[in-house]
């Protein structure tokens, strides 16, 4: 979990550490048992996603794929996204997001190969399964350190280095928040940090076009190791 700051801090005590925001964070441990400042949304075939907050943290019970909880009214491009998540299906996090065609997301997929990438640009979905096995229903820390300007997601479990992954679409600014399918997701101490934090713009202003696309799915393997 990120140190918040003084003021993080202070408005954690008062709010009896539910959500936080300052000029750079957004954090939220559930323990107020609601849901207040996130949008909860359906999932790709728009099947009931079945958001709820039960012991203190963030529950998406849905069949569906493709669910998304998202922080609301904060559009970032380089951030910090961490979150403690476990699952039988697939969960994590989601950034960059525009609309259901344009985001990026990195989850845990116990039933996989342990981690999955899934980009979309402009309607057209690219997934990545990473060899790196993780368990069902065991907590992980998962974070993500992404790099608007070289498109780079830097991929932390358990604040051990995995991999970097090479976004392909220009689209690197957009809201951010959780991720999850094939039923019961678990999300507990969100937290969500930049330095270029503004407020959402309108829909035809998200969009940052770069010079060029690289190749889809792109990684940039570097040795993983602990300190």
């Amino acid at each position: 979990m990120k140190q918040l700051g003084i003021m993080g801090l202070i408005l954690g005590f008062v709010l009896g550490f539910g959500v936080t925001t300052d000029a750079h964070t957004f954090y939220d441990n559930f323990n107020d048992g609601n849901a207040n400042g996130w949008e909860l949304l359906p999932g790709a075939r728009g099947l009931p996603a079945l958001w709820s907050v039960e012991d203190g943290m963030l529950v998406q019970a849905g069949t569906d794929d493709y669910i998304t909880a998202l922080v609301k009214n904060l559009a970032l491009s380089d951030q910090s996204i961490e979150v403690q998540v476990s699952t039988y299906g697939y969960a994590g996090v989601v950034l960059w997001r525009q609309d259901s065609s344009n985001f990026v997301s990195v989850s845990i997929n116990p039933v996989s190969t342990g981690l999955m990438i899934i980009e979309g640009f402009d309607g057209q979905l690219n997934e990545l399964r990473y060899e790196s096995r993780t368990n069902a229903l065991q907590v992980y820390d998962l974070r993500v350190d992404a790099d608007s300007a070289t498109g780079q997601l830097a991929v932390y479990l358990d604040d051990a280095y995995i991999f970097t992954y090479n976004t392909s679409s220009p689209h690197r600014t957009g809201l951010s928040g959780v991720f999850a399918g094939n039923e019961v997701g678990y999300f507990d101490d969100f937290s969500l940090t930049s330095h270029h934090v503004s407020p959402v713009p309108e829909p035809s202003t998200l969009l940052l076009l770069g010079s060029g696309l690289g190749g889809l799915g792109g990684l940039a393997w570097r040795k993983h190791r602990r300190q």
